[in-house]
């Protein structure tokens, strides 16, 4: 991974401006090395939300995301009214 040392936001993706406008890194990142298609997203290989590194990214659709997310066993599911104590 190369990871973002300066802002991120509250999920923990980098984040930087360019003029006026705010970027996530990641897909800045990606956009250097391969056009992105309107209406895709930039999925983490890697999991790790500050990692810049172009191999570690891709481009899919959320339901892909949600795919690996689920392959990888990333979400955590509670039954009824599950609360953590």
């Amino acid at each position: 991974c190369w990871l973002w040392t300066a802002s991120t936001d509250t999920s923990g993706y980098g984040l930087f401006c360019v003029g006026r406008r705010l970027v996530k890194a990641h897909r800045y990142s990606l956009s250097l090395h391969e056009s992105l298609t309107d209406g895709l997203i930039v999925m983490h290989s890697c999991d790790t939300p500050r990692c810049v590194n172009p191999a570690h990214l891709s481009q899919g659709t959320q339901a892909d995301n949600a795919h690996d997310r689920d392959r990888k066993g990333r979400w955590v599911r509670g039954r009824g009214n599950t609360k953590l104590t």
